[in-house]
């Protein structure tokens, strides 16, 4: 997909989602490097489902961004839809919270590299919910880091 940021355009992975976390971007031209995109919601052309010929303009002040996405192939223009959803129930009574992302620094040992923001749903994530709301610290990662054999 491609998405124009701050009057630059640059290349995602389809279903890369501009606007979350962890995206990094090269602060000289706005580019957002595709290793560096974690798991987001897919994004597909509403008439013909195109997911890879995609151009976005991003519009507005911070806060109050719009994001109009041209399909490549069939030329439909639309407003994304930016409002965080339960991936599982499609709810958008979703929270917002903190959850660390871990490296090994040293032979076992887990050091905190990130922090990424993941939205948990009140109905589908309750465990996860309440961990956060009791302790107010970063989640634990989905998964830990692995050696490869």
């Amino acid at each position: 997909m491609v998405v124009a940021v701050a009057g630059h355009t640059s290349t995602l992975r389809a279903g890369a989602d501009p606007l979350s976390e962890p995206a990094h971007r090269n602060p000289g031209d706005g580019t957002v490097h595709p290793s560096s995109v974690g798991h987001m919601s897919e994004i597909a052309c509403p008439r013909c489902g195109e997911q890879e010929s995609l151009l976005g303009r991003t519009e507005g002040p911070p806060g109050e961004e719009t994001i109009t996405v041209t399909c490549g192939s069939c030329d439909l223009e639309w407003e994304r839809d930016l409002t965080h959803r339960c991936p599982t129930c499609g709810s958008d009574a979703v929270r917002p919270a903190l959850q660390s992302i871990v490296e090994k620094s040293r032979g076992t040992q887990l050091s905190i590299q990130s922090l990424r923001v993941v939205h948990l749903c009140p109905d589908c994530d309750t465990e996860q919910l309440a961990i956060w709301n009791r302790s107010n610290t970063p989640l634990r990662p989905a998964e830990l880091p692995h050696d490869v054999d």
